[in-house]
């Protein structure tokens, strides 16, 4: 197992936004407690806006390369845009994840 991937190059902050709340189980629950993550954030490379889920990527949308463990769906702030954290691939034989950022507009970006 490779445990100790290194990313080279300049790393980047995100930072992620609070979630809504919810009850569960007779609590209230913060579905993102907000915080920062760090990694490598990428553009996509033309045959990857093609071929990755037939179109599901558009040239705003960016790569993120990061040790960290996201939830799916989570919004976090790159360059003053928001995107909206998807799983693409995670190498279980490592710590490294890499997830596509959908940009996304959120109702505070009006």
């Amino acid at each position: 197992m490779f445990t100790n991937v290194l990313l080279f190059g300049n790393t980047q902050t995100l930072t992620i936004q609070e979630g809504a709340t919810e009850w569960v189980n007779g609590e209230e629950v913060t579905s993102s407690p907000g915080g920062t993550t760090s990694g490598l954030v990428t553009a996509f490379k033309n045959w990857e806006l093609v071929n990755i889920e037939a179109g599901k990527y558009i040239r705003d949308d960016r790569k993120f390369y990061t040790k960290d463990d996201l939830d799916e769906g989570l919004i976090v702030s790159y360059n003053g845009n928001n995107y909206e954290v998807n799983r693409i691939k995670d190498y279980d034989s490592s710590d490294l994840k890499i997830y596509g950022l959908k940009r996304t507009v959120i109702s505070s970006d009006y």
